[in-house]
């Protein structure tokens, strides 16, 4: 059995530093954090990236020496973990262990999107989203345009230059998606056309042909209507508040029922939802004592047999990674690329 990850919660997850890509997925369809959303991802060393420990000068447009970025950097990671650990125990324990564990994943997120040419994020704006992460919700963090104060701001690249993040740009948007590069571009608005080529702006979902928000509670939603927020679900075409744990729930439903930033599913068996257990690495998954357990800490199911399914870390920067490796997953941020784990470059994008 082969445990998988949504690309997208380092949208709700990996989702805090990314700050401010573009996205149509809907964050009901995913375990992934939001923040990370137009930050992402630092390069490194064996990557062709720059290891933050060797920087000796910061961007001229970030007003500060880069120690100051990295430090920032490091408080606002702890921010956006400490808030996720109090959204959801469960999540930050599947995808980074411990608060710690976390921290350290998310940061590698920040200082090479803080740094890239054009950018607009600034050391004072690093504290500012650090505060709103502090101070805000569990609404603001799984907002799918994050907290207000993290959001774009219009930096100094035109429209058509390659870019890697939103804050590059004039516009506030960048085409790019999660680890790859993008243009800079004007964004379709609410109620405006969208397609392939012409996406929506930050928070936006293409439904339909047309621009919309997500859905609140009690909006219309189905076939070419835009879905549900993140904690919510369609329900007979309105948008509800997701099941907790031990409501019934419809283990035949198509849509999720149980919230699943959670870690919730819908037992067939009881018709209530439950949290999926979690287990270390060389510890049992799969179908244990008839309970669906997962691995923590981006880890992944492998052996054959119910007795021999064991917990396998995930992989990290320079390990082998793909099914036929002694690690088939990476841990987020980083990606499998030509059978090795590698974070992004966004350095890259010119």
């Amino acid at each position: 059995m082969r445990q998988t990850r949504s690309a997208s919660l380092s949208l709700l997850l990996t989702t805090a530093l990314w700050l401010g890509a573009c996205t149509s997925d809907n964050p009901d369809a995913n375990l992934n954090p939001p923040g990370t959303d137009d930050m992402s991802v630092q390069p490194q060393p064996d990557d062709g990236g720059t290891n933050q420990s060797d920087m000796t000068t910061a961007n001229p447009d970030q007003g500060g020496p880069v120690g100051d970025v990295n430090t920032e950097c490091t408080k606002l990671a702890t921010a956006i973990c400490t808030r996720l650990s109090s959204c959801s125990a469960w999540a930050l324990r599947y995808y980074y262990g411990d608060l710690k564990g976390c921290v350290a994943r998310v940061q590698l997120t920040c200082a090479p999107y803080v740094n890239l040419t054009g950018s607009s994020w600034t050391v004072d704006r690093l504290r500012s989203c650090t505060a709103a992460y502090t101070s805000g919700t569990c609404g603001d963090y799984f907002d799918p345009a994050g907290p207000a104060a993290c959001r774009p701001q219009p930096g100094k690249l035109a429209n058509g230059v390659a870019c890697a993040n939103s804050n590059q740009c004039q516009s506030g948007f960048c085409t790019a998606a999660l680890n790859s590069c993008g243009t800079c571009a004007v964004p379709a608005k609410s109620g405006e056309a969208c397609s392939a080529t012409k996406l929506c702006g930050l928070g936006l979902s293409c439904a339909g042909g047309k621009c919309a928000p997500y859905g609140a509670v009690g909006a219309a939603c189905g076939n070419n209507l835009a879905p549900c927020a993140t904690n919510l679900y369609c329900k007979t075409n309105v948008c509800a508040a997701q099941l907790a744990a031990g409501d019934t729930c419809n283990a035949a439903s198509t849509v999720t029922e149980c919230n699943a930033i959670q870690g919730l599913f819908c037992n067939g068996a009881t018709r209530k939802c439950e949290a999926y257990k979690l287990a270390a690495a060389t510890e049992a998954c799969g179908t244990v004592m008839a309970s669906t357990v997962l691995c923590d800490t981006g880890g992944y199911c492998t052996g054959t047999g119910a007795a021999n399914r064991k917990c396998a870390p995930a992989a990290k920067e320079g390990q082998p990674c793909g099914p036929t490796s002694a690690g088939e997953s990476c841990q987020d941020p980083a990606v499998c690329t030509g059978a090795k784990c590698a974070v992004f470059n966004p350095s890259t994008c010119k």
